[in-house]
């Protein structure tokens, strides 16, 4: 896995959660996983050009209801639709900076539009891709930045 495939990742995650709450997020001990567990709800979103994989984004639910109330306004649940499709959107905002980052670089990758995950402790494996997984501390919770990308030859 490419270092400099990763890190426009790490940085658009750290500069939206900046933009929407206001906080530094405090990033942990990268590691690479077989599978990741997703906590409470999560944003998947594939990636195709240059190298074919995805994003996963894990939110614990302290984390999740706070990114929605700030960027609704208001409350919602995670179960609702707008609770689903504000953390689908975070998603796409995250993913489309990182895009954009990458291009800048001279890398192409397409995105496909994000499927949520809502369930406690629901199990993510990508067969044959190393996953490097990124812990985020925000002072309303935790998130978790999953990324499986190989190169295309």
């Amino acid at each position: 896995m490419r270092i400099d495939f990763i890190d426009p990742f790490l940085e658009a995650t750290e500069e939206i959660i900046r933009e929407v709450l206001n906080v530094e997020p405090k990033r942990g001990e990268m590691e690479l996983n077989e599978q990741e567990t997703i906590p409470d709800i999560g944003v998947f979103l594939g990636l195709t050009g240059q190298a074919s994989g995805r994003m996963l984004i894990n939110f614990d639910k302290n984390l999740a209801l706070k990114i929605i109330e700030v960027m609704n306004g208001e409350p919602h649940a995670l179960e609702s639709e707008m609770g689903q499709a504000t953390i689908g959107e975070l998603g796409n905002m995250i993913t489309g900076r990182a895009v954009t980052k990458l291009y800048e670089k001279g890398f192409h990758f397409n995105l496909t539009p994000p499927s949520v995950i809502v369930g406690n402790n629901v199990r993510v494996s990508t067969l044959g891709i190393e996953t490097l997984s990124v812990p985020y501390h925000i002072s309303y919770g935790n998130l978790e930045i999953n990324i499986s990308i190989k190169e295309n030859v």
